[in-house]
């Protein structure tokens, strides 16, 4: 679909020309629907086949209104509003349709205004930047290249179960005495909650509670060891059934 075609199914809403009216004095109020009757009758056919310079001011009429080059360097839709908003700058009062396909006779394809108007029409309501990444993908897609990932950065605080810090918790829990929550807490500078997690989430394991005893001295291990074996044999000989100890090595 060209650019041409476009026009055609934009005209049932917008009407596109320029125009210079003559000064006038200031009235209360303005005249504004006596002015917008001689331009509904322009449709899109004959506005695309009027000559490109009846359809711009020359700059020396429009030089001294305010912000009037982004007027010529992005085209506007003729629309009331836009219309408004040169009224509201023109100090003269002078009002005009800005042509919105300036360049109609030598596009191709219609532009992302030109899609997005079209949609609405259709009751289609679109961004320039969704049509504008659809555009995009399609093109990376015929293309056979992927579509860049998301810049987006992931929300929240960082996540503190990392691989790593699972596998030394893990490590320091696969010893006959691993350390209390306290303890991997201080250890890796995490909450004991964290460390609580890793166990019960990642390792899929389970939090007890550790009995509290005195820590042995080299001496006292080694004297258990060696009386350990006798011990066993003397309550082995009498048969008890219950043996009672304060002991922590029986614990």
């Amino acid at each position: 679909m060209n650019a041409l075609k476009v026009v055609s199914i934009l005209s049932t809403n917008f009407t596109f020309v320029t125009i210079v009216l003559p000064q006038f004095q200031h009235q209360h109020p303005d005249r504004f629907h006596e002015i917008l009757i001689p331009f509904r009758s322009v449709d899109g056919a004959n506005c695309a086949s009027r000559p490109r310079h009846d359809l711009f001011m020359s700059m020396d009429v429009v030089s001294h209104i305010s912000n009037i080059k982004n007027f010529y360097i992005y085209p506007l839709f003729a629309n009331r509003t836009n219309l408004a908003h040169v009224h509201n700058m023109v100090l003269n009062r002078v009002f005009f349709y800005s042509f919105l396909f300036r360049d109609a006779e030598d596009a191709d394809e219609p532009g992302l205004i030109q899609i997005v108007e079209a949609l609405k029409i259709r009751k289609i309501f679109v961004s320039q930047k969704a049509v504008s990444n659809l555009i995009r993908k399609n093109i990376n897609k015929e293309a056979g290249s992927d579509t860049a990932p998301s810049l987006v950065k992931p929300r929240g605080s960082p996540k503190l179960r990392t691989s790593g810090l699972v596998d030394a918790i893990e490590k320091d829990m696969s010893g006959p005495n691993p350390l209390t929550r306290s303890a991997l807490s201080l250890k890796y500078g995490v909450s004991a909650t964290t460390i609580a997690r890793v166990v019960s989430q990642d390792s899929e394991g389970k939090v007890r509670k550790k009995c509290r005893v005195h820590v042995l001295s080299n001496k006292q291990a080694k004297q258990r060891l060696d009386r350990g074996s006798r011990f066993l044999r003397y309550i082995n000989s009498r048969k008890w059934k219950n043996v009672i100890t304060i002991d922590e090595a029986w614990v």
